[in-house]
C-alpha cells in the first residue's frame, strides 16, 4: 500500500530508528531504503542525508510537525510527521510524509524574476512616456505625472472625455496632450467655446446651416465643426454652459453620431472624438437642473479633473523657470528671482493656477527696472499686506513662552505641508525629517 503512494512515507520508531520507507521516498530523495533502514535518524542527520528531521520533533512536542527538509541532492522537501499511539497513548511510531517542493520553489523563483522583470518594465514605460510629456507639459509633481500618464493611456483609444478643474489649471494642456498622441493626431483638431458664442448662433457653429435658413446666412450655406472635424477630434471648452437645448442636440450626435444641418433635412453622419472641458461641478448642475444628466453620463466616460497648482508644488519652481526663459526672450530681457522669491511663489495659493503666475512672472519681467526681480515687486503684485524680513521663515510677533511658539510654528507647519502633500512620506522629504517623526 505504501509503495503505490506518489509522496514518500519515512517510518521510525519511538525511539527514532528507521523502520521503512516506500519506493516514493527514495524516487524523491535518490537515497536507497538499503542506506537507512534499521539506522538512527540522528546518525543519518549527522552523516548529511537530510536536515533537518520532523522525527525527534515529534517525539519531543508529543504532537505532527510540519518542516522544509533538505536532502544531499540539494532538492528541498515538505515533511509532515505524525504520531503513532498505542492502547496507552504512548508515541509507538513516527510516520513522515514527504513531498517534493523543490519545483515549486524555482517557479516561485522565476515569479518573483518576472515580476520584478515586469515592475522594471513598467517604470521603463512609465519614463519613456513622461519623455513624452516633456515637449508638452512641466509635470514633475507626483500628481500631475499622475495626469500625464492616464491622458496618454487614453489617448490610444476613442473614448470620450471629460476633463475638469479649475481655471487656469492646464486643463487645455491635457487635452493637447491627448489628442497629440491618439491615432487622430494628424486630424483635424477644432475647439469651440461653448460660452464665448451667443445661444443662437451655438447650433449654426455646432451643425453648420444650409444656404437661406436665416437672414444674414451664406447663400451656400456653411459647414459646423462637427463636419470639418470628421475623423478628428473636438474640444468643447466651458461645457458647463452649453445652453438645455443644445444639450438635447449635442447628445443625440455622442449617440448616434448623426446631425442635420440647420434649415437641412439631410442627416450627416460625423466620425469624430469628443474632448469636454470645464471649470464647474457638473454633478452640482445637474442636482440643479441645469445640465442634463444623460448627456453627463455620456460625456463623463474618461473622467480627468486637472489638479490646482497649490497641490502640485514642486511644479512652481520649474514652471517659474520656464516662464522666465519664454519672456525673457520675447523681450529681450536677462532677468532672474532669487530663492527668497521663490519662497514667496511657494507660499502663494495661486488662486489663477498656473495661467497666473504665468501672467505675474511676464509682468515682473516687463516692469522690473534691473534684471534681478525683488521681493518687494512680487509683494506689491501679490496685493499683500505682508511686511516681513525676506530672509526669515517664521516672524514672531509677540512674547510668549518658548515652547508654546515652538509648538504653535510646528502646528502651522504640519497644517500647511498635509494640505499641499498627500503622503507622510512626501511631507517628510520636503521638511527634511523622518517619515515616523511627520507620523
Amino acid at each position: 500500500i505504501l509503495n503505490t503512494l506518489y509522496d514518500g512515507v519515512y517510518v521510525t520508531d519511538s525511539k527514532g530508528i528507521t523502520m521503512t520507507v516506500n519506493s516514493a521516498w527514495e524516487r524523491i530523495t535518490g537515497i536507497s531504503a538499503f542506506e537507512v533502514i534499521g539506522k538512527d535518524i540522528r546518525e543519518l542527520e549527522g552523516k548529511g542525508f537530510f536536515y533537518p528531521t520532523t522525527t525527534m520533533e515529534v517525539i519531543k512536542n508529543n504532537k505532527t510537525v510540519s518542516i522544509l527538509q533538505k536532502v544531499s541532492g540539494g532538492k528541498q522537501l515538505i515533511c509532515t510527521g505524525s504520531p503513532v499511539y498505542n492502547s496507552l497513548g504512548k508515541i509507538t511510531k513516527v510516520v513522515t510524509s514527504v513531498r517534493d517542493v523543490t519545483e515549486l520553489f524555482m517557479l516561485n523563483e522565476k515569479l518573483a524574476s518576472a515580476t520584478n522583470e515586469k515592475e522594471n518594465y513598467k517604470d521603463e514605460i512609465k519614463r519613456l512616456r513622461l519623455d513624452k510629456v516633456k515637449d508638452t507639459i512641466i509635470a514633475e509633481d507626483s500628481a500631475m505625472q499622475y495626469i500625464c500618464e492616464m491622458a496618454l493611456q487614453v489617448a490610444e483609444v476613442d473614448s470620450t472625455i471629460l476633463i475638469t478643474g479649475e481655471s487656469g489649471a492646464g486643463k487645455e494642456v491635457i487635452a493637447e496632450l491627448i489628442q497629440k498622441n491618439s491615432k487622430r493626431k494628424a486630424a483635424p483638431y477644432l475647439q469651440i467655446n461653448c460660452s464665448a458664442i451667443p445661444e443662437n448662433l451655438l447650433e449654426s457653429e455646432f451643425f453648420g446651416y444650409e444656404g437661406g435658413s436665416f437672414t444674414g446666412a451664406f447663400r451656400e450655406g456653411k459647414l459646423g465643426i462637427f463636419e470639418m472635424a470628421n475623423g478628428g477630434t473636438i474640444l468643447l471648452d466651458e461645457i458647463g454652459d452649453l445652453h438645455m437645448s443644445l444639450q438635447a442636440k449635442l447628445l443625440r450626435v455622442l449617440q448616434t453620431g448623426e446631425f442635420k444641418r440647420v434649415g437641412g433635412t439631410k442627416k450627416i453622419y460625423a466620425d469624430v472624438r469628443i474632448i469636454a472641458v470645464t471649470n464647474k461641478d457638473l454633478k452640482e448642475l445637474v442636482k440643479e437642473g441645469k445640465f442634463r444628466s444623460d448627456l453627463f453620463y455620456r460625456l463623463n466616460v474618461v473622467p480627468i479633473n486637472v489638479p490646482p497648482l497649490r497641490s502640485r508644488q514642486k511644479d512652481i519652481e520649474p514652471l517659474t523657470h520656464f516662464f522666465l526663459d519664454k519672456f525673457n526672450k520675447k523681450y529681450k530681457r536677462s532677468c532672474y528671482i532669487n530663492r527668497n522669491v521663490l519662497k514667496l511663489f511657494f507660499d502663494y495659493d495661486w488662486p489663477g493656477n498656473v495661467r497666473e503666475l504665468e501672467n505675474v512672472v511676464e509682468r515682473l519681467i516687463v516692469t522690473s527696472p534691473e534684471n534681478e526681480i525683488r521681493y518687494d515687486q512680487v509683494i506689491e503684485i501679490f496685493n499683500t499686506n505682508i511686511n516681513l524680513d525676506a530672509n526669515n521663515y517664521v516672524n514672531v510677533l509677540q512674547l510668549a513662552p518658548m515652547k508654546e511658539v515652538l509648538d504653535e510654528a510646528e502646528r502651522q507647519l504640519m497644517e500647511l505641508a498635509s494640505k499641499r502633500y498627500k503622503t507622510t512620506y512626501e511631507i517628510a522629504e520636503i521638511l527634511g525629517v523622518s517619515q515616523p517623526t511627520v507620523v
